[in-house]
């Protein structure tokens, strides 16, 4: 797996933190439901007390950062990479833009020191957002069906392992500005079962009430 942390990111003015988004309406830019763009929004707002308006319908990430360059919408969430590549002038000291949470189990090393979402929600509230942590944990991770043989999935992982070890595709990653960020299947698969194992049926259930 390769960590890919979703981070909320904002123009820079009076709602560019969480507080400012308690006090003023705040635009957020989406391809629409059920994307994590909108469902991340729709979970936050109620947790946290923030004035959140969805803007949905943008096709690709390009269009919706395009629209906070044009003050078309406030913000909008992608993975750090996409920030970084797309944009990284914007999140210069004193620039146009500012990360205000990232969405994922552990803070991604390579970004702006950016509250994750668990640390801001109450207590209680941990389980629910815990089910959303995993869309960063997985990132761009390979799954083999149900009931595939342990001795199976001991030597694909081991491949997978020996992959990021391998010289040749640590420079073609390099060339293509991708980051690594590698978990082992071992940590992947506790870590999603630990968050399923937190989740009772009424999270699950306010879970999708919060993002319908």
């Amino acid at each position: 797996a390769d960590q890919q942390n979703t981070f909320w990111v904002m123009r820079r003015g009076p709602n560019s933190s969480v507080e400012g988004m308690r006090s003023v309406d705040t635009f957020m830019g989406s391809s629409g439901k059920g994307s994590t763009g909108y469902m991340i929004p729709a979970l936050a707002g109620p947790l946290l007390s923030l004035k959140i308006k969805p803007v949905g319908g943008y096709e690709a990430s390009r269009e919706m950062i395009l629209a906070m360059d044009k003050g078309e919408i406030d913000g909008t969430l992608q993975a750090w990479q996409v920030w970084k590549q797309s944009r990284p002038a914007w999140f210069e000291p004193g620039g146009f833009a500012v990360p205000v949470i990232q969405v994922g189990a552990i803070a991604d090393p390579d970004a702006p020191a950016t509250p994750l979402l668990r640390d801001l929600v109450k207590p209680q509230d941990r389980p629910l957002v815990a089910l959303f942590d995993t869309i960063g944990l997985i990132g761009r991770s390979l799954a083999t069906p149900n009931g595939t043989p342990d001795e199976v999935v001991a030597t694909l992982r081991g491949a997978f392992q020996a992959m990021l070890r391998d010289s040749d595709y640590i420079a073609e990653a390099e060339k293509s500005q991708l980051r690594m960020l590698p978990r082992s299947g071992e940590e992947l698969e506790a870590a999603i079962l630990d968050a399923f194992a937190s989740s009772s049926s009424d999270v699950v259930r306010r879970a999708r009430e919060l993002t319908q």
